[in-house]
């Protein structure tokens, strides 16, 4: 079957073998990869609801990475509301370590550092509307 197939189609294929791991900043506390897809809203682990996004990393391997210390949260969920942050986009990722907080009784604070690089777009358009090219 796979003879027949386009490039575009193969890739398609591949990427529905890849497994995407769960992400440990202890075991590798940086990554940079392209975001294959999202899950908003994953009530999963006691967490509360927040985000996972799955990221294709250079080597072929895919992680799965939770999004839910409030200092990651704050960095990711608005770039993806405001379609700063989306498929085909390339994302990297440090975990900092920990930081104590400054609110007595809470627990130290996980660090993030956090950049994006947009794909662009296919097409591109003038203010007038017409298009680029």
């Amino acid at each position: 079957m796979a003879d027949n197939l386009s490039q575009e189609m193969r890739d398609m294929l591949a990427q529905t073998e890849r497994e995407y791991v769960g992400w440990n900043p202890v075991d590798m506390p940086t990554f940079v990869g392209t975001l294959a897809d999202f899950t908003p809203d994953c009530d999963c682990g006691g967490y509360g609801p927040h985000y996972i996004l799955f990221v294709d990393l250079p080597d072929g391997n895919g992680i799965a990475v939770h999004v839910f210390h409030t200092t990651f949260r704050s960095q990711i969920e608005p770039k993806i509301k405001s379609g700063r942050l989306g498929v085909g986009d390339l994302i990297a990722v440090s975990h900092k370590g920990t930081k104590d907080s400054q609110t007595k009784g809470h627990a130290p604070m996980n660090m993030y550092s956090v950049a994006i690089k947009q794909k662009p777009p296919t097409k591109q358009f003038f203010s007038d509307g017409t298009e680029v090219g």
